[in-house]
């Protein structure tokens, strides 16, 4: 009897923990987005602007930073505004998502200009409004940018000092892409939750 308890008992719990090992009550939600570089000047950054289309359409902004030696991404931070249609074609807030960027990395081209963004690893941190509830989950943001006629690029990497001492930001005046049209941006977010 002793024996027969504990096989009902083994085999209870292991179905709840294949139920629960299972269960993934999240969505994914994946979406074209589109934007220019809002970066001015600030070395070994990417700064994206943009929308987002499709699932969970609105806007979006991205800060990388990035390892100019390596092409690791070493951080950032996104935050993405959830717009919804309304009846008289305006639109109106639905919530935010924000998080942390926590890997990837970039490419670049034979000048050492940042072309693409590979894969940078998103985490939700949290959310307001519609998204008030969520506090966890993960994503995927990447795409490539092109320099626009007459742009002269992405703010480029800046040498890291030999020495030691920090890196010097340089004055958004003394940034050469200024003076021109920034780049577009074109890929996709994937966010679950």
């Amino acid at each position: 009897m002793k024996r027969l308890i504990m096989t009902i008992a083994a085999t209870l719990l292991s179905g709840i923990s294949l139920a629960v090992l299972a269960q993934d009550n999240g969505a994914t939600y994946t979406s074209s987005v589109v934007g220019s570089n809002a970066n001015s000047g600030i070395p070994n950054v990417i700064a994206l602007n943009g929308e987002a289309k499709e699932n969970l359409p609105g806007v979006y902004h991205i800060t990388i930073r990035f390892n100019p030696g390596t092409k690791e991404i070493t951080g950032g931070d996104w935050v993405r505004t959830v717009l919804q249609q309304e009846a008289d074609g305006s639109q109106s807030e639905v919530g935010t998502l924000h998080g942390d960027i926590t890997g990837g990395t970039i490419s670049v081209n034979e000048q050492g200009r940042v072309t693409a963004i590979n894969a940078a690893t998103l985490t939700i941190a949290g959310g307001n409004k519609n998204y008030s509830g969520i506090s966890g989950g993960t994503g995927v943001f990447e795409g490539s940018l092109q320099a626009e006629s007459g742009s002269a690029g992405p703010p480029q990497p800046a040498p890291s000092p030999q020495d030691g001492t920090p890196a010097r930001v340089a004055s958004p005046r003394s940034a050469p892409t200024d003076a021109g049209p920034k780049p577009g941006f074109s890929g996709t977010m994937t966010l679950h939750f």
